[in-house]
C-alpha cells in the first residue's frame, strides 16, 4: 500500500467513525471552559491547574482568537465558544495522532497492512472515540506524545536535534496531562534499544538519549516552574500544596481489583457490562444479574482483551525483544502508579500508552509464519473491538434518544428560576450526564439552573452528600434562589436504567436518599413523563432541619 493511500484510508475511516460514534462522556470540558470564564472575570479558579498546565490557557488564547469569529458564526456565549475551541483542537489532534503514528510504523519498518491495522485499531478504541469528541487534553496530550516517538524513530538516524525536538514534545504533552510522565522511560528504551539500519552506536545513543533528558528538564523545570512563581509558590510545601490541589476527588477502593476491568475500559465499552458485573459481585437485591450474563458480556470481552494482551507479549518476546521493552517501560509504571496512588477505572487513565502498545502490536503481526496462532489472536482482536465499539454507539437515525432529557430540560427552564441547582441521583442519571456529553446541543442545554448529583460516585466526599446539600441549599436561600431534586429520589428502589448499584461503595446504601428527602416539606411539583422534581420549601423548618444535617459529623461506614 503507497504511503499517501494508508494515510487517505486513515482520515476517512477517522471522519465515518468520528460522525458515527454517540459519545457518552466529555470528560471535565465544562470545567475547564467555567475555570477559563472565572479567570477572565477575575474571579477564583483552577485555570493554573498543576495536572493539566497549559490546557486552560490554551482555550483561553482560542477564546480571544476565536470568541468572536464563532459568535458570528454560530451564535456562541463566550462558554459556547471556548467550548467549541477546546472540542476542535480534540478533533485536529486526533488526525495528528493516527498521522504520526502511521509514520512511526511505517518509519520502523511494519508492514503496511499491519501498520493501517494497528493505527485503525488505535482509533477504534472507546476512549479515542470519546475523547476525540471532547475539549478534554487527552487526545491532544496523546498527539505530542506519537509526535515524540514520530520524532525519536528520526532521531536514530539523523542526530541530536530530533532528539531536542522529542524531548520539548513530550514536555508538552505532560503539560497537558501529567501522567503521561509516568511513560517517559518508553521513549527512552526507544532510543537505548530500537535497531535502525545504521546503528548509532553505544556513545552516539547515550548522547541522544541525555539531549532528550535534558531538554525535557530544562522545558518542564521551566514551564512549571515560572508558572508556579507567578502563583506565589515559594516553598517546598507550597509547592506540594499545588499539586495536591489537583486532585480530582476520586476515592476508589479495591484499586488491584478494579484494574482488572479497569485496564481494558480504555480499550472496550465496558459501561453497561460494568454495572451488570457490580451488581452480581454485591448481590444487589434492587436489579440482580446472573453470573451466565456477566460471562456472556463482560467475560467475553476480558477473555479476549487478555488472551490479545498475552498473544502480544509472547509474540514480541520471542520475536522482537526491543519492541517489548519499549511497551513494558512504559506500560508498568503507569499501572503501578493507577492502582497505587491513582486510580484505574478512569476510561483515559491507559491512554498515554497507547502509542507504545499499538506500535508493538503492528510489529507483531509481521510474525505470522512463526508465531500464527497467537498473531492470530492479536489480529481478530484488532479487528473486532474497534466494529464492536462503534456498533454500540452509533448516532441513532429514528427516534428521538434525547427526547426525555430534552423535555426534562424544557419544563424546569419553564418553571424554576434563574440560578436554581436541580439534585439527581447520581452522574449516570441522564440529565446531569447528557448536556455534558453534548455541550453545543442547545436543545439540552442548562441555560437557567444548575444539575447537580446528591451522590458522588468513587468521591471522597461521598461520605458528606447529606451535609453537602445541606450546605447548598442553604446557600442557595440565603441568595434568594430556588433548590428542587428528582423525583427518583424519593422511589423506594432504583430502576434498572438508573444505573446505581447496591454495595458499590459501604459509605452509602439507596435507603438512604428517600428516608433523607422524604423528611423535606416541598411547595411545587413538575411532572415530566415519568419523572418529576419537587422544589425545597425555604421555610423555617427545612432550613432547621438543614442546619442540623450540615453540623452533623459524617459516619464513615467502609
Amino acid at each position: 500500500m503507497k504511503k499517501a493511500a494508508a494515510y487517505l484510508v486513515t482520515l476517512v475511516s477517522f471522519l465515518i467513525c468520528y460522525l458515527l460514534f454517540a459519545q457518552e462522556y466529555m470528560g471535565d470540558t465544562m470545567r475547564y471552559v467555567g475555570d477559563i470564564l472565572r479567570h477572565r472575570a477575575g474571579a477564583r479558579s483552577d485555570f493554573w491547574d498543576f495536572n493539566h498546565l497549559f490546557w486552560r490557557p490554551w482555550g483561553d488564547l482560542g477564546l480571544s482568537l476565536f470568541g468572536s469569529l464563532y459568535a458570528n458564526w454560530f451564535g456562541d456565549t463566550a462558554e459556547e465558544a471556548a467550548a467549541r475551541f477546546l472540542i476542535q483542537t480534540s478533533f485536529v489532534c486526533s488526525i495528528v495522532a493516527l498521522f504520526a503514528m502511521l509514520f512511526v510504523l511505517r518509519r520502523v519498518g511494519a508492514q503496511p497492512l499491519p501498520a493501517l491495522l494497528a493505527v485503525l485499531a488505535m482509533s477504534g478504541t472507546i476512549s479515542f472515540l470519546n475523547y476525540s469528541h471532547s475539549g478534554a487534553p487527552y487526545v491532544p496530550a496523546l498527539a505530542l506524545s506519537a509526535l515524540t516517538l514520530a520524532l525519536v524513530t528520526v532521531a536514530l538516524e539523523k542526530g541530536r536535534w530530533y532528539a531536542v525536538a522529542a524531548g520539548c514534545t513530550f514536555a508538552l504533552a505532560c503539560m497537558l496531562w501529567f501522567p503521561y510522565s509516568l511513560t517517559g522511560l518508553a521513549p527512552l528504551a526507544m532510543l537505548a534499544f530500537w535497531p535502525v539500519d545504521q546503528e548509532p552506536g553505544r556513545q552516539a545513543r547515550t548522547r541522544l538519549i541525555l539531549y532528550f533528558l535534558l531538554t525535557l528538564s530544562v522545558v518542564t523545570v521551566l514551564a512549571f516552574g515560572i508558572v508556579a512563581a507567578g502563583r506565589g509558590v515559594r516553598s517546598v510545601s507550597g509547592f506540594v500544596h499545588w499539586v495536591m490541589e489537583s486532585d480530582n476527588g476520586n476515592a476508589q477502593t479495591r484499586t488491584i481489583t478494579r484494574a482488572v476491568t479497569g485496564v481494558p475500559r480504555s480499550v472496550w465499552d465496558l459501561g453497561k457490562n460494568m454495572i451488570s458485573l457490580k451488581r452480581w459481585l454485591f448481590h444487589d437485591p434492587y436489579n440482580t444479574v446472573r453470573l451466565p450474563s456477566v460471562l456472556l458480556t463482560l467475560g467475553g470481552k476480558l477473555g479476549a482483551f487478555y488472551l490479545a494482551l498475552l498473544a502480544l507479549i509472547w509474540v514480541l518476546f520471542r520475536q522482537n525483544r526491543p519492541a517489548l521493552y519499549v511497551l513494558l517501560a512504559g506500560g508498568v509504571p503507569l499501572l503501578g502508579f493507577s492502582m497505587f496512588v491513582f486510580e484505574p477505572s478512569a476510561p483515559e487513565r491507559f491512554m498515554p500508552v497507547f502509542p507504545f502498545v499499538f506500535l508493538g502490536f503492528a510489529t507483531a503481526l509481521a510474525y505470522v509464519r512463526e508465531q500464527r496462532i497467537p498473531v492470530l489472536a492479536a489480529t481478530v482482536f484488532l479487528i473486532c473491538f474497534p466494529l464492536l465499539n462503534l456498533a454500540e454507539n452509533l448516532v441513532k437515525t429514528s427516534g428521538d434518544p434525547m427526547g426525555a432529557t430534552r423535555d426534562r430540560v424544557a419544563s424546569l427552564n419553564n418553571t424554576a428560576q434563574p440560578g436554581a441547582i436541580i439534585y439527581v441521583t447520581t452522574l449516570n442519571d441522564d440529565m446531569y450526564r447528557l448536556p455534558r456529553a453534548n455541550p453545543l446541543r442547545d436543545e439540552i442545554a442548562l441555560p437557567r439552573f444548575t444539575v447537580i448529583d446528591t451522590v458522588e460516585i468513587a468521591s471522597q466526599g461521598i461520605t458528606r452528600w447529606k451535609q453537602s446539600f445541606a450546605s447548598h441549599a442553604i446557600e442557595q436561600w440565603d441568595q434568594g434562589r430556588e433548590v428542587w431534586f428528582s423525583q427518583r429520589l424519593l422511589a423506594d428502589a432504583p430502576r434498572s436504567e438508573w444505573e446505581w448499584v447496591e454495595g458499590d461503595d459501604a459509605n452509602i446504601t439507596w435507603k438512604e436518599l428517600p428516608d433523607f428527602f422524604r423528611k423535606l416539606t416541598t411547595d411545587r411539583t413538575i411532572s415530566v413523563r415519568d419523572d418529576g422534581f419537587f422544589r425545597v420549601e425555604p421555610s423555617a423548618a427545612n432550613r432547621a432541619l438543614l442546619l442540623q444535617w450540615m453540623n452533623t459529623p459524617p459516619a464513615r461506614k467502609a
